[in-house]
């Protein structure tokens, strides 16, 4: 069958997902269609669509759902356009906090909004803040200030806040030491976990195997996917240690085009497949 590999015409970074994916689809004798979700002439030929890398889908966020939700119309889509679409502005982190769920100290800033920064921070009890776009990928615009910077972090936040939802964030310590945690979890189970190393704008990622999840990371992460585990066929959930809380604390949680490691992971690979196959059966 013909898998539409949901992407964008210029990738800001290499997918290493890509090449071992590819091969595994074609080894269970399916073709991978490479589909840019922004090519008007992206190929439609396909028997689903399973979105991968769209990571340009931050510059037109309307426009990336309504494709999806008309590619959909057409075939078997996942993550479907309705879970995408409340997945793109973080402001889904205060939802979850407002369901009892840890997450990484937030403030949501609507567009054309004002803050001062330095006194939020005072209130906030924050020595260091993240300021980054509440729909944002790959740490675009992404950027921590601290000490001398606070100066600059306020011009950071005003020009971005003149055109886009602005997300505040208490830097974690546990983003350096020992970093962010994803749990991956494709097709009702978790299958594998890795640590990274944070990023801001211009920087790599680092990433490592990690062992498996503690009891209390995976109470979390179940508690992030309630009420959509029948619907998805993957999440990454990303946690973070807090040094004030001796917790674990929700950073994202990643349900439109995750990386999802499969290099760190074969099984996790043919588990995807799987449930691609399943979904085919099943025509939704």
């Amino acid at each position: 069958m013909r898998i539409g590999v949901v992407t964008c015409r210029n990738l800001p970074e290499p997918d290493p997902d890509a090449a071992p994916l590819q091969a595994a689809l074609e080894a269970r004798g399916h073709v991978a269609v490479m589909t840019a979700w922004d090519d008007p002439d992206a190929p439609t030929d396909v028997d689903l669509y399973a979105v991968r890398s769209t990571w340009n889908y931050y510059e037109a966020p309307e426009a990336f759902v309504e494709w999806c939700r008309n590619a959909a119309a057409r075939k078997p889509f996942l993550n479907p356009p309705d879970v995408i679409a409340a997945n793109i502005d973080k402001r889904y982190l205060l939802e979850l906090e407002g369901r009892g769920l840890p997450i990484v100290p937030t403030r949501h800033f609507d567009v054309r909004t004002s803050c001062d920064v330095v006194a939020a921070m005072h209130d906030a009890g924050w020595n260091e803040v993240v300021i980054k776009p509440a729909i944002s990928a790959g740490s675009w615009k992404t950027r921590l200030f601290a000490g001398e910077e606070l100066a600059a972090a306020q011009r950071f936040f005003d020009e971005l806040v003149a055109e886009r939802a602005v997300l505040l964030q208490r830097c974690m310590p546990g983003f350096d030491d020992p970093g962010e945690r994803s749990l991956i979890w494709i097709d009702g189970s978790w299958t594998h976990a890795i640590r990274k190393r944070p990023r801001f704008a211009g920087q790599d990622e680092q990433v490592l195997p990690h062992g498996e999840p503690t009891a209390r990371e995976l109470e979390i992460a179940n508690g992030a996917l309630s009420g959509l585990t029948d619907r998805i066929l993957y999440a990454r959930v990303d946690l973070v240690p807090d040094d004030l809380s001796d917790d674990v604390v929700i950073s994202e949680v990643e349900l439109i085009e995750p990386s999802l490691f499969f290099d760190h992971s074969a099984a996790a690979l043919e588990r995807y497949i799987d449930g691609l196959e399943r979904h085919l059966e099943a025509g939704v």
